[in-house]
């Protein structure tokens, strides 16, 4: 019987190793198990913000993150119906109903005093313009002055169909205008567009050559040439009728693998230190308000020039998914 006895306890105890060996290996496994998210290529890149705020999570929590990539922001929702994801990261205002009605979004649990909801928290934010270099023309004052003489073939834009930006600048110049009005405005303009690339950085990189002398950009933009470049002859084009703004936010899909992380990481991306890189590494605005005492070098001025231009909630923001599309046929009947 004693032998009986202590055969079975050394089974029992085999048995109950083996079961904790598995369930421990089982825990390493789930931390190992990388958070995918899915972003643009800029955010994405060695320069952007993307491998520093993965490699600071994974620092924080023990769980790696991946990044898999779409080309431009524009084009994330697209990429998403592909290649599988828990987090989505860039998608802009105007895609947001689209957003809802194509795919399942889990509720975050992220808190920002910024214009959001229940299903996107905002990263990062910018107003939208015209960036030039100073002494090689005169700046235009108003969207009017666009269809002038002087920016005859001058003029970088993106395409409002595949670029987050380029739909920015057609919902700013569709504001107050009936849609004859629209497709006339489009049509004069027609002489000083020098290109109309898919992407942001396409465009900006036509004028960064010199082939065209302005660019659809954001206010940030001449921050990158004075800090990284030691330039300061780019310049923003302030108009005194305002300005269109590009918002930036990140979802959690339904069939996240990572769901608990996933919530984690969205609150991740508002801490101080965090939005602070995002903003010198993407050049953009933080949507968090940094402290005074916080070393931001020349970004305190554009953000206290950007002010005025804050959202002030997310029905100033969004477009229905019909009226992005109206917009968007209004935008080709009038194109060449």
């Amino acid at each position: 019987m004693r032998g009986k006895w202590i055969a079975g306890s050394v089974m029992t105890l085999l048995v109950g190793s083996v079961g904790i060996l598995y369930w421990g290996n089982q825990q390493k496994d789930e931390v190992a198990k990388p958070l995918v998210v899915m972003s643009y290529a800029s955010f994405t890149a060695s320069w952007g913000p993307g491998p520093e705020l993965a490699k600071r999570f994974e620092a924080k929590t023990g769980v790696p993150v991946r990044f898999v990539q779409a080309d431009d922001a524009g084009v994330l929702l697209q990429r998403l119906k592909l290649v599988p994801a828990d987090v989505v990261l860039g998608l802009d205002q105007s895609v947001l109903n689209g957003a809802r009605s194509e795919m399942r979004w889990l509720p975050h649990v992220a808190k920002v005093d910024f214009p959001h909801d229940d299903l996107f928290v905002p990263i990062d934010w910018a107003p939208v313009g015209f960036v030039y270099r100073e002494g090689e023309l005169a700046p235009p004052s108003s969207l009017d002055d666009l269809r002038l003489e002087r920016f005859k073939n001058q003029i970088a834009l993106e395409d409002p169909r595949t670029s987050a930006p380029g739909f920015q600048f057609l919902s700013w110049i569709a504001r107050g205008r009936t849609d004859v009005e629209l497709k006339a405005l489009i049509q004069q303009m027609h002489p000083s567009i020098q290109s109309v690339s898919p992407s942001w950085s396409q465009a900006y990189g036509l004028f960064t050559r010199g082939t065209a002398k302005l660019v659809l950009s954001y206010m940030t933009s001449p921050l990158y040439h004075q800090v990284i470049e030691r330039d300061g002859r780019y310049r923003f084009a302030s108009f005194p009728e305002g300005h269109a703004v590009h918002v930036e936010f990140a979802g959690i899909l339904a069939k996240c693998a990572r769901c608990d992380r996933a919530r984690e990481f969205l609150q991740f991306l508002l801490l101080t230190e965090n939005q602070k890189l995002i903003m010198e590494k993407n050049w953009m605005l933080p949507v968090v308000e940094l402290p005074a005492t916080e070393d931001v070098g020349p970004f305190r001025e554009v953000m206290e020039a950007a002010r005025y231009l804050k959202p002030k909630d997310m029905s100033t923001l969004q477009l229905s998914a019909a009226e992005r599309e109206r917009l968007l046929k209004l935008w080709s009947e009038a194109s060449p």
